[in-house]
């Protein structure tokens, strides 16, 4: 016979918690931004004309986005939260910037007149010239040089701060650049849709580096009749600068590691005079980035609210 005043047992549960990237609000945002970003493209297949078309090494990354996502889970879901924290970041950049490839070069065969001429006047207007500044740079060989090392190898200046981040466990700092950097991309799209440019180095027949003539030609391909083959990406957008937006953000990102912080400003400002120094951007162009920057980094606030998990190591 049972004993009907013996106390009750607690009754054991056992909550298997999904990963944290499933019910993350910052995730589901950077979810419906890839979404927005994925239907871009897409519709882009359909509409480019069939003299633009694409090196099938386009879809080469799909296998390595799969792999470092993959990855990203895995390393969450063993708690290994550094890296799942750096795969799943290098996933989401590398997915924003090949999912819209396409709609890029879509939106650049709808033509339009080129807004070098107002972008000039709006410099003039400010008693700016790009002119100038190249000029001055071109003078010292050394500052000009590093200057443009800055401006290319800003991408590797990216895959740095996001495992800085993720070394440091900044999730919300880590989530603030992904979702401002997804933000520009359909912003972008817009803006080269209303005002494509050729940029200071055409607009002032500077002499072209190999990939302001290969950016060159492509933009004069997809405003013309000529057949075009993409197998490299030139960006196409000047106006806003989008190197400016970025390198903001990269300094943003960094702001409560006070040793990085100065280091990532120095180095970012250096990148936005850059803009202007190797012919790419008028200075409108720059301020438009700054604007942008500003923007991206109120709705990525909003996004991520105050703060998010930091789960333990296992």
């Amino acid at each position: 016979m049972s004993n009907i005043n013996a106390p009750a047992l607690p009754r054991l549960e056992y909550e298997a918690s999904p990963l944290p990237m499933l019910r993350d609000r910052a995730t589901r945002a950077k979810a419906c931004i890839l979404a927005v970003a994925v239907g871009l493209n897409l519709w882009a297949l359909s509409t480019l004309p069939s003299r633009v078309t694409f090196a099938e090494v386009w879809w080469a990354p799909l296998p390595t986005i799969a792999i470092l996502a993959g990855a990203g889970l895995f390393c969450t879901y063993q708690k290994w939260t550094r890296v799942g924290m750096y795969f799943c970041a290098l996933a989401w950049v590398a997915s924003s910037g090949l999912s819209e490839i396409h709609a890029l070069y879509a939106v650049g065969t709808k033509g339009g007149p080129l807004a070098d001429n107002w972008l000039a006047n709006i410099d003039a207007a400010l008693g700016f010239c790009v002119a100038d500044v190249k000029a001055l740079a071109d003078s010292v060989p050394f500052a000009r040089n590093v200057l443009a090392v800055l401006y290319d190898g800003i991408i590797v200046q990216t895959f740095l701060v996001m495992l800085l981040l993720s070394l440091k466990r900044d999730q919300l700092s880590l989530n603030r650049f992904i979702i401002g950097f997804m933000i520009c991309e359909p912003i972008l799209l817009f803006s080269f849709w209303l005002m494509p440019a050729a940029g200071p180095f055409a607009h002032y027949g500077y002499e072209m580096t190999p990939m302001q003539g290969l950016y060159l030609s492509q933009l004069e391909a997809l405003r013309g009749t000529e057949a075009l083959h993409v197998a490299f990406p030139t960006g196409l957008v000047t106006f806003p600068s989008f190197h400016t937006t970025w390198a903001i953000l990269l300094a943003y990102a960094v702001r409560k590691h006070r040793g990085w912080f100065a280091f990532g400003l120095v180095i970012n400002a250096l990148i936005v005079l850059a803009t202007l120094t190797t012919g790419w951007h008028f200075l409108a162009d720059v301020i438009g980035g700054a604007l942008l920057a500003a923007v991206v980094i109120l709705v990525s606030h909003r996004f991520c609210g105050k703060g998010s998990a930091v789960h333990t190591d296992g």
